[in-house]
Formats: C-alpha cells, structure tokens, sequence
C-alpha cells in the first residue's frame, strides 16, 4: 500500500478531482474513498474498465485517473493504450495498478500510462516473506515527485528486504514459464 498511497499523496491536493473504477484492491479504495475527501480531494467512481466511462467523468480539476488491470477477483481489463491517450489529451495524470498481471506480462509505461504500480508482496518477491511494492513512472519528473513523497511518508524497503526482492525477482521468469505450463 505504500506504493499506491505514496503515488497519490504525491500527486493530488486540495481542490483536485480523481477518477477511480471501483474495480480496485480494497486498500486502494480505502484511499480514494476515506483519507482523500479528507484532504478535500473529490472522487468520481466508475463502475467499469471502459475508457468511455473515465472521459465521461472528467472535470476541469480532474489530475488523475486510475486503474486496475487484471483486476482481481474479476478479471477486467483496461485499454492501457486508450487510457495513457486520454490521460495525455487533458492533461491528467494515469496510474495502472498492473499487480494480478506482473510486470513480467503487462508494462502499462509502453502504452502510454505514466505510472504502473505492482505489488512486489506477489509475484516479484515470489517467495512470501517480503512486504513490497513498486512505482515505475513515464518520466523523471514524475519519479522525483514520487521520490520526494517516499522520502516524507517512508514507505522504503530495508536492506534485507531489498534483497529478499531481488533474489525473487532474478526468479521471476522461470516461475512464469512454469506457471504457464
């Protein structure tokens, strides 16, 4: 959760509007439903993966979007293509949180999102010991932002952890190929 909530604190303010499908991790929506409104940040829910549904949401104070693909339990999945295009066309920042898909399947940054978070608990850590998360951003702009946010709410990994992920991580493709099996 440190991941998700360090990218949004970083980003969104007072007066601003975000657009959420309510298809999401349920400490994602824990964020965008109570510490948000808050902190005077107004959520539009959407109830679908369907980009129509975001640009039918979108307000002049609209700065983020953000979605979940695959989500779990459901499985619905956003046109991460679309979805960075509309980002981009008003102005609005796109966040994907791409965990059920792993990085190894899904890189929403080639698509155009300008940020994909993954929970690195899962897949990345592959061994069940570790508590993680990543955020990858399109630009360095976008990073220092986060970095800066990291550096104020303290969701860093320790060094044991870090290597905890990384042996997981040199893992990853091969628990993949398995799993596809």
């Amino acid at each position: 959760m440190a991941a998700i909530s360090t990218t949004i604190l970083s980003f969104v303010k007072a007066g601003d509007h975000a657009i959420v499908t309510s298809f999401v991790y349920g400490g994602t929506e824990e964020v965008f439903a109570h510490v948000l409104p808050r902190f005077g940040v107004e959520v539009s829910w959407i109830n679908s993966s369907d980009i129509s549904a975001y640009a039918s949401q979108i307000k002049k104070n609209t700065t983020l979007m953000f979605g979940e693909t695959p989500n779990n339990p459901n499985l619905n999945v956003v046109d991460l293509e679309a979805f960075g295009k509309l980002g981009r066309e008003h102005n609005i920042l796109t966040v994907i949180d791409g965990t059920f898909a792993s990085p190894y399947n899904q890189t929403p940054i080639k698509y155009g999102v300008d940020i994909s978070i993954h929970s690195a608990t899962k897949y990345l850590g592959g061994h069940a010991d570790i508590l993680a998360g990543t955020v990858t951003t399109r630009t360095k702009e976008q990073f220092q932002k986060v970095w800066e946010g990291l550096k104020l709410f303290g969701g860093s990994l320790s060094p044991f952890d870090a290597f905890l992920l990384n042996r997981g991580i040199k893992t990853l493709p091969i628990r993949f190929i398995t799993i596809m099996l």
